[in-house]
């Protein structure tokens, strides 16, 4: 049953916004059509985990949302369900570009390949933003 989903939205927007669950399908769908062109027969892996021990000592750890598996390399997509319009993109993708940096050396040092590029997939909006690549 798709029917409306209330959320409440974040830091910033204290109001109740209400999103139609058919709308959210519509940007995922979206999303899978853009990625299946752009990367034709790429492998996918959703909520990727990693672990790896850094020079400090310290361990790593996180989950890349959806890592895209090439022959010869990785494309990283990192969801955000910020609600903000097109001309706010690029900043709200610029302040996740660290976050998007480490999951991008993590994924290198334990998969072998490089990293070929790291996108901001802004769900709720329907954007995409290239960080880097």
């Amino acid at each position: 049953m798709l029917g409306r989903v209330q959320k409440q939205v974040a830091q910033g927007w204290p109001e109740v916004g209400v999103l139609d669950a058919g709308e959210v399908l519509d940007r995922a769908r979206d999303l899978a059509r853009w990625l299946a062109n752009a990367y034709p027969g790429a492998r996918l892996h959703g909520e990727l985990p990693f672990s790896r021990p850094l020079p400090t000592g310290q361990m790593q750890s996180g989950q890349i949302d959806l890592a895209l598996e090439l022959a010869d390399g990785w494309v990283i997509v990192d969801h955000k369900s910020n609600p903000q319009p097109k001309a706010e993109w690029p900043r709200l993708a610029a302040k996740h570009s660290g976050q998007l940096a480490a999951y991008a050396d993590a994924l290198a040092s334990l998969g072998g390949k490089p990293v070929r590029e790291t996108l901001i997939h802004f769900s709720v909006s329907g954007g995409l933003v290239r960080v880097s690549g």
